[in-house]
């Protein structure tokens, strides 16, 4: 396995011992309760630092970011036999990929030199939902339907249409309520690691079927865990647009329709593309600029060339700049295309090198 097993704390059974033996000491509802709730806030401490304990050697890209930085490079999993990868693939990831629904990650142990990421889906999904509210962004990224990031729930209907001209292609509930947005898709995140590579045979969920190997990826190579739960790889969205972009790459489809009403999202589904608005563009960009930077992931020459376009024609706003730092400090590693001043870096590495704010220099 390389995914930690983390069975109960191990104060459990002394809390329960402390507790019999208040109780038959004769101990008042009071003494039981008190003694109850310390052993628990002490088992509770305990499983806090397991979570972001036990780091695992990361796994498997040879080779570095989009400037040939070694951002990508971690040691190999034991028990695993990568072959030689690298990110200098002339031909881009290509498959259906993964998104935000229907993949529940069990949590995992952090890849070392890395961003502290969430540890599980459900720290990363309120995670993402948080900041992006208390950073000032209001609006999905897409659409800018208004949401409450406080109201956010499975059942949240808080959208509001009229601020956005939103139409949903068909009545499911997933056209009600905003999700986090992975804007770099699992299938690209899996790209020549070793868990694409396993026999046929490997490739099934716990019910026994046949899923594609970037999923499996997803729930089992503890890099792709951590890349997935980046909260630099995230945008707010409504769900249904969130489903129907799963695998997609944001790009340039001045053809394609608009399904969703006034909401200026195009999809290519023959070119497995999605062109967001401009308002986005920058903000996309930034973000794929980051993942290959920061974890080695490929992108394609063209893409890169559009990425790097998006990134100087649609500077940060102030709600991206306040959300890129927010989100630095909680996983201790900073994108350097939404640069931290020196005064606020507040215990953050150094900077990483200045050349890589310019997305031309060599």
């Amino acid at each position: 396995m390389y995914i930690r097993e983390r069975g109960a704390p191990a104060s459990t059974t002394a809390a329960e011992a402390t507790a019999l033996s208040a109780l038959q000491a004769g101990a008042g509802l009071r003494g039981w309760i008190e003694t109850v709730a310390l052993a628990a806030a002490v088992a509770l401490v305990l499983w806090a630092g397991a979570v972001r304990a036990d780091p695992v050697p990361g796994a498997g890209r040879v080779g570095g970011g989009i400037f040939g930085a070694n951002g990508g490079a971690t040691p190999a999993i034991p028990g695993w036999n990568p072959k030689a990868q690298s990110t200098n693939s002339t031909t881009a990831p290509t498959g259906p990929g993964l998104g935000t629904i229907g993949i529940e990650a069990p949590e995992f142990p952090q890849v070392p030199g890395k961003p502290k990421v969430p540890a599980s889906a459900n720290a990363w999904r309120r995670s993402a939902i948080a900041m992006a509210g208390s950073s000032g962004f209001q609006a999905t990224a897409l659409c800018g339907c208004v949401f409450d990031p406080n109201l956010f729930s499975a059942t949240f209907t808080g959208i509001d249409p009229r601020t956005c001209g939103y139409l949903p292609r068909r009545p499911v509930p997933e056209s009600r309520r905003v999700a986090p947005l992975r804007v770099v898709p699992d299938v690209v995140l899996s790209h020549g690691r070793p868990c694409m590579d396993q026999p046929a045979s490997t490739y099934v969920d716990a019910d026994g079927h046949r899923i594609e190997p970037a999923q499996w990826c997803a729930t089992h190579d503890p890099l792709v865990m951590a890349e997935r739960n980046d909260l630099f790889n995230t945008m707010v969205e409504v769900e249904e647009i969130v489903v129907d972009t799963v695998g997609m790459h944001p790009g340039i489809a001045p053809q394609a329709p608009t399904p969703y009403g006034t909401c200026p999202v195009r999809l290519d589904h023959r070119a497995n593309t999605f062109e967001p608005p401009d308002a986005a563009k920058g903000r996309i960009a930034r973000i794929w600029l980051y993942m290959s930077e920061i974890w080695g992931i490929y992108v394609a020459p063209a893409e890169l060339e559009t990425y790097k376009k998006w990134h100087q024609a649609h500077p940060p706003t102030r709600e991206e700049l306040t959300w890129g730092k927010a989100v630095a400090l909680d996983q201790g590693m900073e994108n350097p295309y939404l640069p931290i001043p020196d005064s606020e870096r507040w215990g953050l590495p150094p900077r990483i090198d200045k050349r890589f704010l310019d997305p031309n220099a060599k």
